[in-house]
């Protein structure tokens, strides 16, 4: 299924929830909350090529957050107009930039007074140097070595449930009891602190419902984390993935491109599953030919082997590590009714008979949101599940309730009638042999040929015509043959043909 295009409200809202998680993570280290939102104040948005927010914007989301969740910083309204200059035009504000960058240590004053001196025609010196702090060129920044790129680091969580890693990798092609070959996929976590494996599993396919699937049943087993660090690939960078992570409450953070070291630890743990249990499944008694037994055999030897040995990085169990002076780890407040969290919303249009389609399924809904675009909340192949009815939103915020059709199809066929019984014709009115026994007659067999009695031998009423079959006609009755259409009802002895 094609994932839909976020909506740019969507987008804002998203954007403001990664902020809000960067303050509590800045609150979790001990820091406080006037430090946590200047901290945020100081850096772009969502990256280096992002944008700046003040101080009391940054402050106005946390408390929004705080009194009404995601919901609360999901209804701002931003300026169609903000983050342009109206009096600064873009030719001259790429220049302005290329000659920051040019000489990142002269300062700004020395700059501008050149810059008069050759008669550029700029706006006052506050307009430009607003210009240059909303594009991340202010005095601090530049300071800090903005233009400048430093050494990568090794690091590692603080705790448990601090920051999950997942990656997707090839797994072993499977040959079926039937010969036909299955290609399977790898989805794993690992815990950055710990080592240890919330949960990993063998998919048909690497893409989105199998991302959601493993992370759904880590968050069951191991609890919610703080962070999750990805690559860029499809199934972790999408508006389905962001919206889960978001309901969760789960940071989602991103690896630039061709950063692969970045997540070297869960890399290296994918090249040991290779090594050691994939290697092992080639053993005349190891084979397997299912995902269900592929997933079997490995989750034994996650919980037999990997976390029980000691890990070379930590000198500890990953099972040791992850239960040892633990904090308490966040839950999820319904285990039972999770699978709403993992839904995203599709946009359909209501046909007239006020019937929707979703997953190739038919679903009715009110007849009077007919020829409206509706938003219906469902997983990755766009049902919702059949035991919960789904609320869905139309223009106008009529809540209506959606509900699979269990009535007659849409256009049934009328019911055809029963043909009626043919009349028992007279002996000699059948087909005469010639020496070849005369094959049964089916039952709706058309009537055979006619022969003519003679007069006194029969009853010389006329043979009726052939019948054609009746018409499809709705509440049709076929009219019961007339006394001129009654077969013979006493049997006479044989006559000659005239």
């Amino acid at each position: 299924m094609k994932n839909p295009t976020p909506k740019p409200k969507e987008s804002r809202a998203l954007l403001r929830f990664e902020v809000i998680c960067h303050i509590k993570t800045l609150r979790g280290e001990g820091l406080p909350l006037a430090e946590c939102v200047r901290a945020a104040a100081s850096r772009p948005w969502p990256a280096e090529d992002g944008r700046y927010y003040s101080y009391r914007t940054i402050e106005t989301w946390w408390y929004d957050y705080a009194q009404s969740g995601y919901g609360g910083i999901a209804g701002k309204i931003r300026r169609q107009d903000a983050g342009r200059s109206r009096v600064l035009d873009e030719e001259t504000g790429l220049c302005v930039l290329d000659a920051i960058e040019k000489s990142p240590g002269v300062p700004f004053a020395v700059l501008y007074r050149l810059w008069q001196d050759h008669g550029r025609g700029l706006p006052s010196e506050s307009t430009v140097r607003r210009f240059l702090a909303g594009k991340g060129y202010d005095a601090r920044s530049l300071k800090a070595g903005r233009l400048e790129s430093g050494p990568t680091k090794a690091f590692e969580a603080p705790a448990p449930n601090d920051l999950w890693m997942v990656d997707f990798a090839c797994g072993p092609t499977l040959r079926g009891r039937d010969g036909k070959a299955l290609s399977t996929h790898l989805c794993l976590l690992l815990d950055d602190h710990s080592r240890l494996i919330p949960y990993g599993a063998y998919y048909a396919k690497a893409d989105t419902a199998a991302f959601l699937d493993c992370l759904k049943q880590a968050v069951l087993r191991r609890g919610l984390p703080l962070k999750l660090y990805t690559d860029q690939g499809k199934p972790f960078i999408n508006h389905h993935a962001k919206i889960t992570c978001a309901n969760l409450g789960i940071r989602l953070l991103h690896a630039k491109p061709y950063h692969a070291w970045s997540k070297g630890k869960v890399e290296r743990l994918i090249q040991t599953i290779q090594r050691d249990f994939e290697l092992t499944l080639r053993m005349e008694d190891n084979r397997v030919h299912s995902l269900e037994e592929l997933n079997t055999a490995f989750a034994r030897w996650i919980a037999s082997t990997y976390h029980l040995r000691q890990h070379s990085a930590t000198g500890q169990s990953p099972h040791e590590r992850f239960t040892a002076n633990r904090p308490p780890l966040r839950q999820v407040e319904d285990p039972e009714n999770i699978d709403p969290l993992f839904y995203t919303r599709i946009e359909r249009v209501v046909r007239k008979d006020g019937t929707v389609i979703l997953g190739k399924k038919l679903f009715e809904v009110d007849l009077s949101l007919r020829a409206l675009k509706v938003e219906l909340p469902g997983g990755e192949t766009g049902t919702p599940p059949p035991s919960e009815p789904a609320h869905l939103r139309s223009r106008g915020s009529l809540a209506q309730r959606l509900l699979p059709r269990t009535g007659p199809p849409l256009r049934s066929a009328p019911q055809q009638p029963a043909l009626p019984q043919r009349r028992q014709l007279c002996p000699l009115k059948q087909r005469p042999t010639t020496g070849r026994p005369t094959p049964p007659t089916a039952p709706n067999a058309l009537p055979p040929s006619r022969t003519t009695c003679g007069p006194g031998d029969c009853d010389t009423r006329p043979l009726p015509h052939r019948q054609s079959p009746p018409t499809t006609r709705r509440n049709f009755t076929p009219r019961p043959p007339d006394a001129k259409s009654a077969t013979c009802s006493t049997p006479r002895p044989p006559c000659a043909a005239s």
